[in-house]
């Protein structure tokens, strides 16, 4: 269906910096992280390797799922959210780039 944004405040907006360098034991890095990975597209526009070959998504060469929320599923919410707030395929291509540049990053 069609849909925009009524109306949004934002009182607190908290970014855990640390998170995104580090993750201990059974943790997972910023959720987008992963689901990106899933978008083969994506993947291979900005030759991003699986979360494995990605120093902030593991810990001790593992990296954690969470038992029950399938990447690719909460992906595809992501982008139908984004295409109801009105941003264009561009303006969406921006924001993976951002953010595959932050996990390519996270490997120098």
């Amino acid at each position: 269906g069609h849909g925009g944004i009524v109306g949004s405040s934002t009182e607190t907006y908290l970014l855990e910096r640390s998170r995104v360098v580090d993750i201990g034991e059974g943790e997972r890095n910023y959720h987008i992280f992963y689901q990106l990975l899933t978008h083969e597209e994506t993947r291979t526009r900005w030759r991003l390797p699986d979360a494995t070959g990605l120093d902030m998504l593991c810990h001790e060469g593992k990296v954690a799922c969470v038992d029950g929320v399938s990447d690719v599923k909460e992906f595809a919410s992501v982008v139908r959210a984004l295409e109801v707030f009105g941003l264009r395929q561009a303006e969406q291509s921006a924001i993976w780039r951002v953010l595959a540049a932050v996990l390519l990053l996270g490997n120098v």
